[in-house]
């Protein structure tokens, strides 16, 4: 056989080739997913929400985040902070979320912490507002 005649033996056995592994693929793949009916198992789709709820929950700084804005009261010492918390989870409620704010001085000296608690739900990718009043420790000139 020359080397054209087995390139056209080849070229004409490779669509079929692709075909048998094609199909192997997807009957070897498809086996494990489906119950005795055909039908997907609501058993294991159940199975895998609950451990990406939990997945979730036990991670909630990897879903949660917040922003926020700080100002001084027009008559006081005390700071007003206003901002958002935002939930990127898919399906983990979160509730009472903690929020640590940290005080520094003009050196970027770190004075204080005080942590405030947003008392609300916060479901799957949604944002709440939260607004604190808090009063700074002596020497504060910035917080984060």
């Amino acid at each position: 056989m020359s080397d054209l005649s087995k390139m056209r033996f080849i070229m004409r056995k490779l669509p079929l080739l692709f075909f048998v592994i094609a199909a192997f693929a997807l009957f070897s793949c498809g086996n494990g997913s489906s119950s005795r009916n055909g039908s997907v198992s609501t058993q294991s789709y159940d199975q895998v929400k609950m451990s990406l709820e939990d997945q979730e929950k036990s991670n909630p700084l990897q879903f949660l985040s917040s922003t926020g804005t700080y100002r001084e009261e027009l008559l006081g010492h005390r700071k007003v902070i206003e901002g958002t918390v935002t939930s990127r989870a898919t399906i983990a409620t979160f509730k009472d979320v903690v929020l640590r704010f940290t005080f520094y001085s003009k050196t970027k000296t770190e004075i204080g912490t005080a942590n405030y608690v947003v008392y609300d739900f916060f479901p799957p990718n949604q944002q709440k507002k939260f607004t604190f009043k808090i009063d700074a420790p002596g020497g504060t000139s910035t917080m984060g």
